[in-house]
């Protein structure tokens, strides 16, 4: 096994330690608690259009299963940005601008 595969297979198994600690101390302490009464629904508000997000993912029966939206940060200015998987068409990627003062 090399360097990094050592290091991989080591951080992996830490990983797995951690979580199974977390698990172990919900357990013990009586796992989650179930709220007395339930919240209020969420409101959504489609703001796409607003926000000049307009976007499909479409294609033949060879595109059903893809599809996606990844929400990163790319060019480090602090505010999040869009990637949107295309399809049979182009993908998008949708970078955050400051609103105009």
């Amino acid at each position: 096994m090399s360097g990094r595969s050592a290091r991989l297979a080591l951080a992996g198994a830490a990983v797995g330690i951690v979580v199974l600690a977390a698990a172990l101390f919900a357990i013990s302490r009586g796992g989650a608690t179930t709220p007395r009464e339930a919240m209020a629904p969420p409101h959504f508000v489609d703001e796409a259009a607003a926000a000049g997000v307009s976007h499909t993912y479409d294609g033949p029966f060879t595109f059903a299963t893809g599809g996606g939206v990844a929400a990163l940060d790319c060019n480090d200015d602090g505010r999040p940005d869009l990637y949107v998987a295309g399809g049979s068409g182009p993908a998008a990627l949708y970078r955050t601008t400051p609103r105009p003062t």
